[in-house]
């Protein structure tokens, strides 16, 4: 792939391909990678299961997903992308997202939650009132860009099919 598509796979203005060093090649597939992967695993394998309305499936799979050592090595948003990804319309209405993870030190218990801010100093009173064993990571812009490809499809397809039955052209129209 050249760094002209690479920099047009992820929305980028094209005109710097020329000047990225091996280094920013490297990250930049990194990222279409993690993407991909997000965008793959979301779902994978988690509707064979009985619905569990206290943990939806997408805590069970960010569960397994981090579960990994090499996730946080090799494609540290993954997490991030999976338990966001239905999350499209908080993502859009909220300045700020934060991801808890509570009781990290036992991987036998440990769960994850999502929390929706107005503003960064919401979120900061917010984790500073929290108690309890967990860790807090606010969304960092890299991992917002990461999960946004993930969340429209997620979105189109929860719309289109099952209980929403919408046609594919209302989706996308309230998209825009």
């Amino acid at each position: 792939m050249s760094n002209a598509q690479l920099l047009e796979q992820l929305g980028e203005d094209l005109g710097d391909e020329d000047e990225l060093t091996p280094e920013e090649v490297h990250e930049k597939c990194y990222e279409l990678v993690e993407i991909f992967l997000g965008g793959f695993m979301h779902d994978c394998g988690l509707w064979t299961e009985p619905f569990n309305f206290q943990e939806g499936h997408e805590v069970k799979r960010a569960k397994l997903i981090a579960r990994t050592r090499e996730v946080h090595e090799y494609a540290p948003a993954l997490v991030a992308i999976v338990l966001f990804h239905s999350d499209l319309i908080r993502l859009a209405r909220k300045n700020s997202a934060v991801r808890i993870t509570e009781k990290p030190e036992d991987p036998e218990k440990t769960s994850f939650k999502r929390e929706f801010y107005d503003s960064e100093e919401d979120t900061q009173a917010a984790v500073e009132f929290r108690h309890g064993s967990f860790e807090a990571e606010v969304l960092s812009v890299d991992h917002l860009r990461k999960i946004l490809p993930v969340a429209p499809a997620e979105h189109f397809i929860s719309q289109t099919e099952d209980v929403y039955n919408k046609p594919p052209a209302e989706v996308i129209g309230e998209l825009c």
